[in-house]
């Protein structure tokens, strides 16, 4: 009888000392969980904050350049069509939408010119904000724009070079350009026994 119950007895000391181990790691799960889940909450609290900020820049940038690009337009020309731009979120990754208002009617020349002067300026903003060496080469930056805007695009280009500090080299048919830029070099193509050199002059 009393081997019987030294058995029963060690049998359930036996299953008091697995019972406290298995709380003790039960315990040591728990505060491992709750760790976990103070983490959790910091990294999620973490990238709402990181979002926020981004967006909060997104959109400074965007109503920074729209402004800038518009102002260039209408230094330009009178009435020109509305630009807007809009950072949006595809697969995954933020892109750039950038919109010209073309509901009124415009010539197909006067629409590329609206153009050229948008990619002119988006570069010179673009260029302006790094923090590089602020050089700009373009060739025929303007080809699609009237005559009659020859001056004021000319005018533009001067003042962002100052406004931003930009160092601007291009080629260029607008001889207007001549009477803005510090240094200019015309080139001349003359035919010498049915070929083609090219000489540069003041």
């Amino acid at each position: 009888m009393k081997d019987v119950l030294l058995k029963r007895h060690n049998f359930v000391s036996k299953k008091l000392i697995e019972q406290t181990i298995l709380n003790d790691q039960l315990s040591i799960l728990k505060n491992e969980l709750a760790k976990q889940t103070k983490r959790h909450i910091a990294a999620l609290k973490t990238r709402q904050l990181i979002l926020t900020a981004a967006q909060t820049t997104q959109q400074t940038l965007q109503d920074y350049i729209t402004h800038r690009v518009n102002l260039a337009l209408l230094a330009v020309m009178p009435n020109p069509p509305e630009f807007s731009m809009k950072f949006v979120e595809r697969r995954n990754q933020t892109e750039c939408d950038l919109m010209l208002d073309d509901d009124r009617e415009t010539d197909e020349n006067h629409s590329g010119g609206v153009r050229d002067i948008v990619s002119f300026t988006l570069r010179c903003l673009f260029v302006a904000m790094k923090n590089t060496r602020r050089v700009l080469i373009l060739d025929e930056p303007f080809k699609n724009l009237s005559v009659e805007y020859h001056e004021t695009v000319a005018e533009l280009v001067k003042t962002l070079v100052n406004e931003y500090d930009l160092q601007i080299i291009m080629t260029t048919h607008l001889s207007i350009f001549k009477e803005y830029a510090d240094k200019s070099f015309v080139l001349k193509k003359e035919k010498t026994y049915g070929s083609s050199t090219t000489t540069a002059g003041d």
